[in-house]
Protein backbone atom coordinates (compact mmCIF):
# COMPACT_ATOMS: atom_id res chain seq x y z
CA UNK A 1 0.00 0.00 0.00
CA UNK A 2 1.81 3.13 -0.93
CA UNK A 3 2.42 6.53 -2.71
CA UNK A 4 2.66 4.50 -5.91
CA UNK A 5 -0.93 3.50 -5.87
CA UNK A 6 -2.55 6.77 -5.63
CA UNK A 7 -1.41 8.17 -9.40
CA UNK A 8 -4.90 7.50 -10.54
CA UNK A 9 -5.82 10.80 -9.27
CA UNK A 10 -3.86 11.67 -12.31
CA UNK A 11 -6.61 10.60 -14.94
CA UNK A 12 -8.29 13.42 -14.05
CA UNK A 13 -5.70 15.65 -15.29
CA UNK A 14 -3.54 14.14 -17.91
CA UNK A 15 -4.19 13.61 -21.14
CA UNK A 16 -5.35 10.26 -21.77
CA UNK A 17 -5.19 9.65 -25.36
CA UNK A 18 -3.65 6.28 -27.01
CA UNK A 19 -0.56 5.41 -25.91
CA UNK A 20 2.07 5.21 -28.84
CA UNK A 21 3.13 1.28 -29.38
CA UNK A 22 0.45 -0.03 -28.10
CA UNK A 23 -1.47 -2.48 -30.11
CA UNK A 24 -4.82 -4.12 -30.12
CA UNK A 25 -5.18 -7.83 -31.33
CA UNK A 26 -6.50 -9.99 -33.01
CA UNK A 27 -9.30 -12.40 -31.91
CA UNK A 28 -7.32 -15.24 -31.63
CA UNK A 29 -4.70 -13.08 -29.27
CA UNK A 30 -6.73 -11.91 -27.47
CA UNK A 31 -8.95 -14.47 -26.78
CA UNK A 32 -5.56 -16.42 -25.45
CA UNK A 33 -4.22 -13.10 -23.73
CA UNK A 34 -7.89 -12.11 -22.09
CA UNK A 35 -8.90 -16.14 -20.53
CA UNK A 36 -5.97 -17.40 -19.44
CA UNK A 37 -7.10 -19.92 -16.52
CA UNK A 38 -5.28 -17.76 -13.91
CA UNK A 39 -7.52 -18.07 -10.67
CA UNK A 40 -10.28 -17.18 -13.16
CA UNK A 41 -12.82 -19.39 -11.41
CA UNK A 42 -14.49 -21.84 -13.67
CA UNK A 43 -13.86 -21.88 -17.54
CA UNK A 44 -16.24 -19.90 -19.54
CA UNK A 45 -17.20 -20.93 -23.40
CA UNK A 46 -14.93 -18.55 -25.05
CA UNK A 47 -16.43 -18.87 -28.98
CA UNK A 48 -20.01 -18.42 -27.34
CA UNK A 49 -18.75 -14.96 -25.37
CA UNK A 50 -16.44 -13.84 -28.30
CA UNK A 51 -19.52 -13.77 -31.05
CA UNK A 52 -21.39 -11.52 -28.35
CA UNK A 53 -18.42 -9.16 -27.84
CA UNK A 54 -19.55 -5.75 -28.14
CA UNK A 55 -17.79 -2.70 -29.19
CA UNK A 56 -15.89 -0.42 -27.38
CA UNK A 57 -18.02 2.60 -28.66
CA UNK A 58 -21.07 1.22 -27.47
CA UNK A 59 -19.90 0.53 -23.71
CA UNK A 60 -22.19 3.13 -21.41
CA UNK A 61 -21.30 6.16 -19.35
CA UNK A 62 -22.24 9.87 -19.02
CA UNK A 63 -23.30 11.51 -22.46
CA UNK A 64 -23.96 15.06 -23.62
CA UNK A 65 -22.04 17.92 -21.58
CA UNK A 66 -19.81 15.20 -19.48
CA UNK A 67 -18.43 13.75 -22.25
CA UNK A 68 -16.48 17.17 -23.50
CA UNK A 69 -12.88 16.67 -23.36
CA UNK A 70 -10.91 18.24 -20.64
CA UNK A 71 -14.25 20.24 -19.28
CA UNK A 72 -16.64 17.32 -19.07
CA UNK A 73 -15.62 16.24 -15.45
CA UNK A 74 -16.00 19.77 -14.18
CA UNK A 75 -19.44 19.73 -14.78
CA UNK A 76 -20.15 16.29 -12.16
CA UNK A 77 -18.11 18.83 -9.58
CA UNK A 78 -19.28 22.07 -7.67
CA UNK A 79 -20.14 24.17 -8.25
CA UNK A 80 -21.98 22.46 -11.15
CA UNK A 81 -22.07 19.18 -9.49
CA UNK A 82 -22.42 17.51 -5.84
CA UNK A 83 -19.05 16.09 -6.17
CA UNK A 84 -15.37 17.03 -5.00
CA UNK A 85 -11.86 15.94 -5.74
CA UNK A 86 -12.18 14.35 -2.11
CA UNK A 87 -15.40 12.46 -3.01
CA UNK A 88 -14.60 11.43 -6.66
CA UNK A 89 -14.53 7.74 -5.76
CA UNK A 90 -17.91 8.04 -4.66
CA UNK A 91 -18.87 9.72 -8.30
CA UNK A 92 -17.71 6.07 -9.63
CA UNK A 93 -19.53 4.64 -7.53
CA UNK A 94 -23.01 6.50 -8.54
CA UNK A 95 -22.01 5.60 -12.16
CA UNK A 96 -21.03 1.99 -11.65
CA UNK A 97 -24.83 1.55 -9.81
CA UNK A 98 -26.43 3.59 -13.19
CA UNK A 99 -24.61 2.17 -16.11
CA UNK A 100 -23.06 -0.97 -14.60
CA UNK A 101 -20.31 -2.75 -13.80
CA UNK A 102 -17.76 -1.64 -17.03
CA UNK A 103 -18.54 1.98 -18.16
CA UNK A 104 -16.51 5.31 -19.66
CA UNK A 105 -16.35 8.94 -17.82
CA UNK A 106 -14.29 11.58 -19.62
CA UNK A 107 -11.27 12.92 -17.55
CA UNK A 108 -9.34 14.80 -20.41
CA UNK A 109 -10.04 11.60 -22.26
CA UNK A 110 -12.33 8.23 -22.00
CA UNK A 111 -11.23 6.15 -18.93
CA UNK A 112 -12.78 2.97 -18.67
CA UNK A 113 -13.90 1.79 -15.07
CA UNK A 114 -14.37 -1.64 -13.62
CA UNK A 115 -15.86 -3.27 -10.99
CA UNK A 116 -16.58 -7.33 -11.59
CA UNK A 117 -13.60 -9.33 -9.82
CA UNK A 118 -13.56 -11.24 -13.04
CA UNK A 119 -12.47 -8.31 -15.34
CA UNK A 120 -9.91 -7.00 -12.64
CA UNK A 121 -8.21 -10.62 -13.30
CA UNK A 122 -8.59 -10.47 -16.54
CA UNK A 123 -6.78 -6.45 -16.44
CA UNK A 124 -3.68 -7.89 -14.52
CA UNK A 125 -3.15 -11.22 -16.74
CA UNK A 126 -2.75 -8.30 -19.62
CA UNK A 127 -0.96 -5.95 -17.79
CA UNK A 128 2.65 -7.06 -19.94
CA UNK A 129 6.37 -7.53 -18.74
CA UNK A 130 6.12 -3.83 -18.19
CA UNK A 131 3.01 -2.90 -16.37
CA UNK A 132 2.17 1.08 -17.54
CA UNK A 133 0.11 3.30 -15.57
CA UNK A 134 -0.44 6.86 -15.31
CA UNK A 135 2.84 8.84 -14.19
CA UNK A 136 3.22 10.91 -11.10
CA UNK A 137 3.73 14.19 -13.44
CA UNK A 138 5.19 16.29 -10.98
CA UNK A 139 8.04 13.79 -10.20
CA UNK A 140 8.64 13.07 -13.33
CA UNK A 141 8.74 16.92 -14.49
CA UNK A 142 10.90 17.63 -11.20
CA UNK A 143 13.65 14.19 -12.62
CA UNK A 144 14.14 15.83 -15.79
CA UNK A 145 14.37 19.75 -14.77
CA UNK A 146 16.87 18.51 -12.01
CA UNK A 147 18.53 15.72 -14.00
CA UNK A 148 18.36 13.56 -11.10
CA UNK A 149 17.17 9.81 -11.83
CA UNK A 150 13.56 9.32 -11.31
CA UNK A 151 12.13 7.05 -8.12
CA UNK A 152 11.15 3.49 -8.93
CA UNK A 153 7.41 4.48 -8.52
CA UNK A 154 7.69 6.65 -11.38
CA UNK A 155 9.71 5.03 -14.00
CA UNK A 156 8.08 2.95 -16.92
CA UNK A 157 9.37 0.00 -19.43
CA UNK A 158 12.86 -1.58 -18.98
CA UNK A 159 13.98 1.04 -16.68
CA UNK A 160 11.13 0.38 -13.93
CA UNK A 161 12.27 -3.44 -14.49
CA UNK A 162 15.96 -3.05 -14.34
CA UNK A 163 15.29 -0.85 -10.80
CA UNK A 164 12.53 -3.30 -9.85
CA UNK A 165 13.88 -6.37 -10.57
CA UNK A 166 16.59 -6.75 -7.89
CA UNK A 167 14.00 -5.09 -5.75
CA UNK A 168 11.71 -7.64 -5.90
CA UNK A 169 14.76 -10.76 -5.72
CA UNK A 170 15.64 -9.19 -2.52
CA UNK A 171 12.09 -8.36 -0.47
CA UNK A 172 10.80 -11.87 -1.49
CA UNK A 173 13.83 -13.73 0.64
CA UNK A 174 12.16 -16.28 3.20
CA UNK A 175 13.76 -14.43 6.10
CA UNK A 176 14.42 -10.81 5.30
CA UNK A 177 11.89 -8.89 7.44
CA UNK A 178 12.91 -11.72 10.23
CA UNK A 179 16.36 -9.37 10.63
CA UNK A 180 14.55 -6.24 11.16
CA UNK A 181 12.33 -7.77 14.49
CA UNK A 182 14.34 -6.89 17.03
CA UNK A 183 14.66 -3.12 16.20
CA UNK A 184 10.93 -3.28 14.74
CA UNK A 185 9.97 -4.19 18.58
CA UNK A 186 12.08 -1.05 19.66
CA UNK A 187 10.59 1.13 17.98
CA UNK A 188 6.68 -0.44 18.52
CA UNK A 189 7.26 -0.41 22.29
CA UNK A 190 8.18 3.53 22.44
CA UNK A 191 4.86 4.33 20.18
CA UNK A 192 2.59 2.32 22.54
CA UNK A 193 4.48 4.31 25.34
CA UNK A 194 3.96 7.39 23.65
CA UNK A 195 0.07 6.55 23.20
CA UNK A 196 -0.61 4.60 26.87
CA UNK A 197 0.39 8.27 28.21
CA UNK A 198 -0.99 11.97 27.78
CA UNK A 199 1.55 12.80 24.83
CA UNK A 200 -1.38 12.75 22.26
CA UNK A 201 -3.03 15.75 24.59
CA UNK A 202 -0.11 17.69 23.26
CA UNK A 203 0.80 16.32 19.71
CA UNK A 204 -0.87 16.42 16.53
CA UNK A 205 -2.97 12.85 16.27
CA UNK A 206 -1.61 12.34 12.63
CA UNK A 207 1.73 13.67 13.14
CA UNK A 208 2.43 10.93 15.78
CA UNK A 209 1.28 8.10 13.28
CA UNK A 210 3.37 9.18 10.85
CA UNK A 211 6.55 9.56 12.98
CA UNK A 212 5.76 6.04 13.87
CA UNK A 213 5.86 5.32 10.33
CA UNK A 214 8.55 7.14 9.21
CA UNK A 215 10.74 5.31 12.06
CA UNK A 216 9.71 2.29 11.24
CA UNK A 217 10.79 3.19 7.58
CA UNK A 218 14.32 4.18 8.16
CA UNK A 219 14.82 0.77 9.72
CA UNK A 220 14.12 -0.91 7.06
CA UNK A 221 15.67 1.28 4.32
CA UNK A 222 18.67 3.14 5.95
CA UNK A 223 19.53 0.36 8.71
CA UNK A 224 19.49 3.36 11.64
CA UNK A 225 17.06 4.55 13.99
CA UNK A 226 16.36 8.07 12.04
CA UNK A 227 14.68 10.17 14.93
CA UNK A 228 11.32 10.83 14.71
CA UNK A 229 10.15 9.46 17.58
CA UNK A 230 12.27 11.44 19.89
CA UNK A 231 10.72 13.98 22.37
CA UNK A 232 14.06 16.16 21.51
CA UNK A 233 14.59 15.76 17.69
CA UNK A 234 17.36 17.13 15.47
CA UNK A 235 17.33 19.93 13.01
CA UNK A 236 17.61 17.52 9.95
CA UNK A 237 15.11 15.67 11.43
CA UNK A 238 12.45 18.70 11.74
CA UNK A 239 13.75 19.61 8.56
CA UNK A 240 13.00 16.02 6.73
CA UNK A 241 9.56 16.01 8.43
CA UNK A 242 9.03 19.61 6.71
CA UNK A 243 9.99 18.55 3.35
CA UNK A 244 7.75 15.20 3.50
CA UNK A 245 5.12 17.43 4.79
CA UNK A 246 5.39 19.87 1.28
CA UNK A 247 6.28 16.88 -0.97
CA UNK A 248 2.73 15.14 0.45
CA UNK A 249 0.74 18.19 0.16
CA UNK A 250 1.95 19.43 -3.29
CA UNK A 251 1.63 16.45 -4.88
CA UNK A 252 -2.35 16.34 -3.69
CA UNK A 253 -3.07 19.39 -5.26
CA UNK A 254 -1.01 18.56 -8.33
CA UNK A 255 -3.70 14.88 -8.74
CA UNK A 256 -6.72 16.60 -8.29
CA UNK A 257 -5.97 19.90 -10.52
CA UNK A 258 -5.48 22.57 -8.52
CA UNK A 259 -2.23 23.15 -9.77
CA UNK A 260 -1.10 22.72 -13.21
CA UNK A 261 1.16 25.10 -14.14
CA UNK A 262 4.27 23.49 -12.84
CA UNK A 263 4.34 21.31 -16.26
CA UNK A 264 4.84 24.53 -17.97
CA UNK A 265 6.91 27.13 -15.60
CA UNK A 266 8.61 26.67 -12.16
CA UNK A 267 5.15 27.88 -10.53
CA UNK A 268 4.77 28.38 -6.79
CA UNK A 269 4.05 24.97 -5.92
CA UNK A 270 6.52 23.85 -8.05
CA UNK A 271 9.35 25.69 -6.13
CA UNK A 272 7.91 24.82 -3.01
CA UNK A 273 8.23 20.58 -4.14
CA UNK A 274 11.56 21.36 -5.82
CA UNK A 275 13.18 22.80 -2.45
CA UNK A 276 11.26 19.84 -0.28
CA UNK A 277 12.77 17.18 -2.97
CA UNK A 278 16.45 18.64 -2.68
CA UNK A 279 16.23 18.41 0.74
CA UNK A 280 15.17 15.03 1.21
CA UNK A 281 17.69 13.85 -1.61
CA UNK A 282 20.28 15.19 0.15
CA UNK A 283 19.54 13.59 3.13
CA UNK A 284 18.48 10.54 1.65
CA UNK A 285 22.00 10.44 0.02
CA UNK A 286 23.69 11.00 3.05
CA UNK A 287 21.75 8.09 4.46
CA UNK A 288 23.27 5.73 1.82
CA UNK A 289 26.57 6.38 1.83
CA UNK A 290 26.86 5.96 5.80
CA UNK A 291 25.30 2.49 4.37
CA UNK A 292 27.51 1.85 1.98
CA UNK A 293 30.61 3.05 3.75
CA UNK A 294 29.48 0.44 6.97
CA UNK A 295 29.22 -1.97 4.15
CA UNK A 296 32.57 -1.67 2.44
CA UNK A 297 34.09 -1.91 6.13
CA UNK A 298 33.05 -5.37 6.73
CA UNK A 299 33.36 -6.09 3.75
CA UNK A 300 36.83 -5.54 3.73
CA UNK A 301 36.61 -7.52 7.04
CA UNK A 302 35.47 -10.56 4.67
CA UNK A 303 31.77 -10.77 5.86
CA UNK A 304 31.04 -12.09 2.85
CA UNK A 305 27.06 -12.68 3.68
CA UNK A 306 27.03 -8.71 4.23
CA UNK A 307 24.87 -8.43 0.73
CA UNK A 308 22.29 -11.34 2.22
CA UNK A 309 21.30 -9.41 5.67
CA UNK A 310 18.83 -6.99 4.38
CA UNK A 311 17.48 -5.03 2.21
CA UNK A 312 19.92 -1.83 1.87
CA UNK A 313 23.21 -3.53 1.62
CA UNK A 314 21.80 -6.02 -0.51
CA UNK A 315 20.47 -2.98 -2.92
CA UNK A 316 23.72 -1.02 -2.60
CA UNK A 317 25.49 -4.29 -3.70
CA UNK A 318 23.98 -4.84 -6.78
CA UNK A 319 23.29 -0.91 -8.02
CA UNK A 320 24.87 1.86 -8.19
CA UNK A 321 24.14 4.71 -6.10
CA UNK A 322 22.43 6.81 -8.03
CA UNK A 323 19.94 3.23 -8.55
CA UNK A 324 19.91 2.98 -4.97
CA UNK A 325 18.65 6.71 -4.03
CA UNK A 326 16.00 6.25 -6.58
CA UNK A 327 14.96 2.69 -4.65
CA UNK A 328 15.16 3.80 -1.41
CA UNK A 329 12.81 7.55 -2.07
CA UNK A 330 9.95 4.93 -3.85
CA UNK A 331 10.29 2.32 -0.67
CA UNK A 332 10.31 4.95 2.12
CA UNK A 333 7.14 6.90 0.64
CA UNK A 334 5.49 3.15 0.01
CA UNK A 335 6.03 2.50 3.76
CA UNK A 336 4.92 5.62 4.93
CA UNK A 337 1.77 7.50 5.05
CA UNK A 338 -0.57 4.68 4.24
CA UNK A 339 0.99 3.14 7.04
CA UNK A 340 0.14 6.11 9.39
CA UNK A 341 -3.35 6.39 7.62
CA UNK A 342 -4.21 2.42 8.03
CA UNK A 343 -3.48 2.30 11.77
CA UNK A 344 -5.51 4.74 12.35
CA UNK A 345 -8.26 3.95 11.07
CA UNK A 346 -7.97 -0.19 12.30
CA UNK A 347 -7.80 1.12 15.56
CA UNK A 348 -10.99 3.71 14.88
CA UNK A 349 -12.83 0.58 13.77
CA UNK A 350 -11.83 -1.62 16.14
CA UNK A 351 -12.24 0.81 18.93
CA UNK A 352 -15.87 0.78 17.34
CA UNK A 353 -16.54 -2.98 17.79
CA UNK A 354 -15.34 -3.64 21.06
CA UNK A 355 -16.46 -7.24 20.84
CA UNK A 356 -14.46 -7.87 17.96
CA UNK A 357 -11.69 -6.01 20.07
CA UNK A 358 -11.54 -8.24 22.93
CA UNK A 359 -11.68 -11.87 20.93
CA UNK A 360 -8.58 -10.13 18.98
CA UNK A 361 -6.81 -9.08 22.84
CA UNK A 362 -7.80 -12.56 23.71
CA UNK A 363 -6.40 -14.56 20.63
CA UNK A 364 -3.08 -12.18 21.42
CA UNK A 365 -3.27 -13.14 25.14
CA UNK A 366 -3.18 -16.55 24.14
CA UNK A 367 0.25 -16.33 21.75
CA UNK A 368 2.03 -13.86 24.21
CA UNK A 369 0.54 -14.58 27.92
CA UNK A 370 -1.74 -12.26 29.82
CA UNK A 371 -0.86 -8.56 30.26
CA UNK A 372 -0.80 -8.94 33.86
CA UNK A 373 2.55 -7.67 34.75
CA UNK A 374 2.56 -4.52 31.58
CA UNK A 375 5.66 -5.86 30.49
CA UNK A 376 6.77 -5.42 27.26
CA UNK A 377 6.52 -8.50 24.93
CA UNK A 378 8.90 -9.39 22.43
CA UNK A 379 6.79 -10.40 19.21
CA UNK A 380 8.28 -12.84 16.92
CA UNK A 381 7.28 -13.37 12.97
CA UNK A 382 6.12 -16.32 14.75
CA UNK A 383 4.27 -15.02 16.98
CA UNK A 384 2.36 -12.61 14.29
CA UNK A 385 1.52 -16.39 11.92
CA UNK A 386 0.12 -17.23 15.24
CA UNK A 387 -2.51 -14.74 15.03
CA UNK A 388 -5.02 -15.19 12.18
CA UNK A 389 -7.75 -13.22 13.91
CA UNK A 390 -5.67 -10.38 14.20
CA UNK A 391 -4.91 -10.62 10.23
CA UNK A 392 -8.52 -11.14 9.55
CA UNK A 393 -9.57 -7.95 11.32
CA UNK A 394 -6.80 -5.85 9.29
CA UNK A 395 -8.26 -7.34 6.23
CA UNK A 396 -11.52 -6.94 6.95
CA UNK A 397 -10.78 -2.98 7.78
CA UNK A 398 -8.82 -2.94 3.44
CA UNK A 399 -12.97 -4.55 2.89
CA UNK A 400 -14.88 -1.96 5.04
CA UNK A 401 -12.88 0.70 4.20
CA UNK A 402 -10.57 0.93 1.34
CA UNK A 403 -7.36 3.04 2.18
CA UNK A 404 -6.31 3.61 -1.35
CA UNK A 405 -9.33 5.36 -3.62
CA UNK A 406 -8.88 3.37 -6.39
CA UNK A 407 -7.55 -0.62 -6.65
CA UNK A 408 -5.34 -0.48 -10.14
CA UNK A 409 -4.99 1.76 -12.76
CA UNK A 410 -3.45 0.34 -16.14
CA UNK A 411 -3.08 1.35 -19.75
CA UNK A 412 -2.83 -2.60 -21.18
CA UNK A 413 -0.50 -2.97 -24.49
CA UNK A 414 -3.20 -5.90 -26.12
CA UNK A 415 -7.19 -4.97 -26.12
CA UNK A 416 -9.07 -6.85 -23.85
CA UNK A 417 -12.69 -7.93 -23.24
CA UNK A 418 -14.26 -6.30 -20.28
CA UNK A 419 -17.27 -6.96 -19.00
CA UNK A 420 -18.39 -7.88 -22.57
CA UNK A 421 -17.21 -4.81 -24.05
CA UNK A 422 -13.86 -4.90 -26.49
CA UNK A 423 -11.45 -2.46 -24.60
CA UNK A 424 -8.75 -1.35 -27.11
CA UNK A 425 -5.01 -1.22 -26.27
CA UNK A 426 -3.79 1.87 -24.72
CA UNK A 427 -7.16 3.01 -23.10
CA UNK A 428 -6.49 3.85 -19.41
CA UNK A 429 -8.55 1.46 -17.28
CA UNK A 430 -9.16 1.38 -13.92
CA UNK A 431 -10.56 -0.43 -11.73
CA UNK A 432 -12.91 0.60 -8.45
CA UNK A 433 -12.62 -1.78 -5.64
CA UNK A 434 -14.14 0.11 -3.23
CA UNK A 435 -17.71 -1.40 -5.23
CA UNK A 436 -16.37 -4.22 -5.23
CA UNK A 437 -15.47 -4.74 -1.80
CA UNK A 438 -19.32 -3.80 -0.80
CA UNK A 439 -20.37 -6.55 -3.39
CA UNK A 440 -23.33 -8.80 -1.64
CA UNK A 441 -23.01 -11.23 -4.14
CA UNK A 442 -19.14 -11.84 -2.46
CA UNK A 443 -19.89 -10.28 1.11
CA UNK A 444 -22.83 -11.27 3.41
CA UNK A 445 -24.57 -7.86 5.24
CA UNK A 446 -21.06 -6.02 3.54
CA UNK A 447 -21.85 -2.72 6.13
CA UNK A 448 -20.75 -4.85 9.30
CA UNK A 449 -17.59 -5.41 10.21
CA UNK A 450 -17.22 -8.98 10.63
CA UNK A 451 -13.31 -10.30 10.70
CA UNK A 452 -14.48 -13.80 10.63
CA UNK A 453 -15.55 -14.13 7.08
CA UNK A 454 -11.75 -13.93 6.42
CA UNK A 455 -10.62 -17.08 8.63
CA UNK A 456 -10.84 -20.92 6.87
CA UNK A 457 -13.59 -21.82 9.23
CA UNK A 458 -16.74 -24.32 7.70
CA UNK A 459 -18.49 -23.25 11.18
CA UNK A 460 -21.97 -21.29 12.29
CA UNK A 461 -19.23 -18.55 12.89
CA UNK A 462 -18.58 -17.95 9.39
CA UNK A 463 -20.75 -14.33 8.15
CA UNK A 464 -21.00 -15.86 4.52
CA UNK A 465 -21.86 -19.38 5.20
CA UNK A 466 -25.03 -19.20 3.46
CA UNK A 467 -22.43 -18.90 0.16
CA UNK A 468 -22.93 -22.09 -2.15
CA UNK A 469 -19.68 -22.11 -4.22
CA UNK A 470 -17.11 -20.70 -1.79
CA UNK A 471 -14.62 -21.91 -4.24
CA UNK A 472 -15.64 -19.41 -6.94
CA UNK A 473 -16.44 -16.94 -3.63
CA UNK A 474 -12.86 -16.84 -3.01
CA UNK A 475 -11.41 -16.25 -6.28
CA UNK A 476 -13.76 -13.23 -7.38
CA UNK A 477 -12.58 -12.38 -3.29
CA UNK A 478 -9.49 -12.59 -4.34
CA UNK A 479 -9.56 -9.79 -6.52
CA UNK A 480 -12.18 -7.57 -5.02
CA UNK A 481 -9.96 -6.60 -1.99
CA UNK A 482 -6.23 -5.32 -3.75
CA UNK A 483 -5.04 -2.80 -0.98
CA UNK A 484 -1.65 -3.63 -2.31
CA UNK A 485 -2.27 -3.86 -5.98
CA UNK A 486 -1.71 -7.27 -7.60
CA UNK A 487 0.61 -8.95 -10.22
CA UNK A 488 4.30 -7.79 -10.79
CA UNK A 489 3.69 -3.89 -10.26
CA UNK A 490 2.27 -4.20 -6.69
CA UNK A 491 2.94 -1.71 -3.82
CA UNK A 492 7.43 -2.86 -3.36
CA UNK A 493 6.08 -1.30 0.68
CA UNK A 494 3.73 -4.40 1.33
CA UNK A 495 6.26 -7.08 3.59
CA UNK A 496 7.62 -3.93 5.87
CA UNK A 497 3.93 -2.58 5.71
CA UNK A 498 1.84 -5.35 7.35
CA UNK A 499 4.74 -6.45 9.61
CA UNK A 500 5.05 -2.74 11.29
CA UNK A 501 1.09 -2.94 11.26
CA UNK A 502 0.86 -6.45 12.92
CA UNK A 503 3.59 -5.89 15.26
CA UNK A 504 2.58 -2.45 16.76
CA UNK A 505 -1.48 -3.90 17.02
CA UNK A 506 -0.21 -6.90 18.56
CA UNK A 507 1.42 -4.71 21.36
CA UNK A 508 -0.86 -2.21 21.61
CA UNK A 509 -4.36 -4.58 22.26
CA UNK A 510 -2.14 -6.68 24.40
CA UNK A 511 -1.68 -3.66 26.31
CA UNK A 512 -4.46 -1.67 26.50
CA UNK A 513 -8.11 -1.29 25.61
CA UNK A 514 -8.98 1.15 22.28
CA UNK A 515 -11.76 3.48 22.63
CA UNK A 516 -12.73 6.95 21.13
CA UNK A 517 -13.59 10.18 22.57
CA UNK A 518 -17.26 10.66 22.10
CA UNK A 519 -16.39 13.71 18.79
CA UNK A 520 -15.28 10.91 16.70
CA UNK A 521 -17.48 8.11 17.00
CA UNK A 522 -19.58 8.88 13.64
CA UNK A 523 -16.43 11.05 12.37
CA UNK A 524 -16.45 11.09 8.45
CA UNK A 525 -13.55 10.20 6.38
CA UNK A 526 -12.37 11.71 2.92
CA UNK A 527 -10.30 10.52 0.03
CA UNK A 528 -6.78 12.82 -0.33
CA UNK A 529 -3.96 10.95 -1.38
CA UNK A 530 -5.42 8.25 0.83
CA UNK A 531 -8.44 7.08 3.30
CA UNK A 532 -8.31 10.04 6.11
CA UNK A 533 -10.38 11.37 8.86
CA UNK A 534 -12.17 14.93 8.20
CA UNK A 535 -11.36 15.77 11.81
CA UNK A 536 -8.79 14.26 13.72
CA UNK A 537 -9.32 11.36 15.41
CA UNK A 538 -9.27 11.38 19.35
CA UNK A 539 -8.56 7.91 20.46
CA UNK A 540 -8.53 6.74 24.48
CA UNK A 541 -6.14 4.36 25.76
CA UNK A 542 -6.71 2.38 28.91
CA UNK A 543 -5.10 -0.82 30.69
CA UNK A 544 -6.47 -4.24 29.50
CA UNK A 545 -7.84 -6.40 32.00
Amino acid sequence: MSISRINTRLLILQNTTRVAGFRSVNATTRQNATFSPVDSGPRRDVTKEMASVKPYKDIPGPKGIYNLPFIGMLFHMKPFGKFTPETFPSLLTEMTDRYGPVFKIRTTAPMVVVSDPKDIATLVRNEGKYPHRPAISIFEVNSKRSGRPQSVLTLQGEEWLRLRAPMQKTMMKPNLMSRYMPEMNKVADEFVQMLSGDYLKHHDVEETFMAYAAEIAGLFCFNKRLGFLDIDQSSEIKEFKHSLKDILDVLYRTMVGTSISYKYYRSKDYKRFESARNVLFQILAAYIQEAKTQLHTSQNANNSNIDEKDFLNSVLNNSKEEDAIAIMEGTFFAALESSATALQIVLHTLAKNPEKQERLRHEIWNVLGSNELGQNKHVTKADIENMPYLKACVKEVYRCAPINPFGLARILPVGVILGGYHVPAGVHIVTHNIKTSQDETLFENPEMFKPERWLRQNNEDDPDKTFHDKKSRDIDRKWAVIPFGMGVRSCPGRRIFEQELFLVLSKLIHKMHVGLEPESWETEFEYKLFLRPVKPLKFTFTPAK
